[in-house]
């Protein structure tokens, strides 16, 4: 065969596999923000990449207690959301993937997972829950203490005492990129994010100051690497790094836990034939 020949069977063969060939796909990450509305009991979620981000309601939380008070919610790695319910006792619960549906007209039911042993409404209340990697953290509201918590039984370990001269009122908690922890202080004005410098020591230090935060209980990493913040009016975006702070949304709710679960998508994946 020659050389014109082999040339012209070459390119038959490539405009063939060509067609053949499905459109290439782009992986993307996503990253979806989850909360608890603890007056109304219901779980949200928000799209922050989205060109105007809103808080869209996932549903009522059905819950098989006489009362509840949710404060802590973490997402674990699989994106099964964990909650406390604190109501006479911190009482952790589990929401499978499964539940989430996007829907506020179904509800999102809560399986129990246990009983922590922690007595609500206590300096020992556990206020913030919080994944790093597949262990389940928490802290309290006002012993300044971390625990460890297992997520199958709820069987609590303490990790560290924070050093302080006296008790912080903590009401949320997270890991940042780095795996540093963080915990976020309310005050009657102002919100203050503190970093825990070692888990072994239970060093601390101040990062910032979030001006005319008052009330807020909410805090988690987004996996850019800023926190989020959030009281009754207003969602805050913070950089740890460079300790700047600005509001991301307006909003009228009482949001009492945060986090986000993160995974790669498929965009324009290929079409079947």
């Amino acid at each position: 065969m020659n050389i014109m020949y082999k040339t012209l069977l070459i390119i038959i063969l490539m405009s063939i596999s060509s067609l053949n060939d499905p459109v290439q796909a782009e992986i993307r990450n996503t990253s979806t923000m989850y909360m608890i509305e603890d007056n109304l009991g219901k779980l949200f979620y928000c799209n922050l990449s989205a060109k105007t981000p809103i808080l869209e309601e996932e549903g009522l939380l059905e819950v098989e207690a006489d009362s509840y008070h949710f404060e802590g919610l973490s997402v674990a790695p699989n994106g099964d959301i964990y909650v406390i319910n604190n109501s006479g006792k911190s009482i952790l619960y589990k929401i499978f993937r499964d539940q989430l549906d996007g829907s506020a007209t179904t509800n999102v039911k809560l399986t129990l997972v246990g009983d922590t042993g922690i007595e609500a409404d206590t300096a020992d209340e556990i206020c913030s829950l919080k994944f790093n990697g597949n262990t389940l953290y928490g802290i309290g509201k006002r012993n300044n203490t971390v625990i460890k918590i297992n997520p199958k039984t709820a069987e609590v370990t303490k990790v560290v005492t924070l050093k302080s001269d006296k008790k912080l009122r903590v009401d949320g908690f997270t890991f940042g990129s780095d795996g540093v922890a963080y915990f976020l202080r309310n005050r009657s004005s102002d919100s203050e994010i503190w970093r825990i410098k070692s888990l072994k020591t239970g060093e601390i230090e101040l990062v910032v100051i979030i001006k005319g935060a008052s009330g807020a209980e909410t805090l988690g990493r987004h996996p850019n690497g800023y926190l989020y913040v959030s009281n009754p009016r207003t969602l805050y975006k913070v950089n740890p790094r460079t300790k700047t702070v600005s509001e991301i949304m307006q909003h009228e709710f009482d949001l009492e836990g945060m986090d986000f679960w993160s995974r790669r998508t498929l965009v324009n994946p290929p079409s079947r034939r």
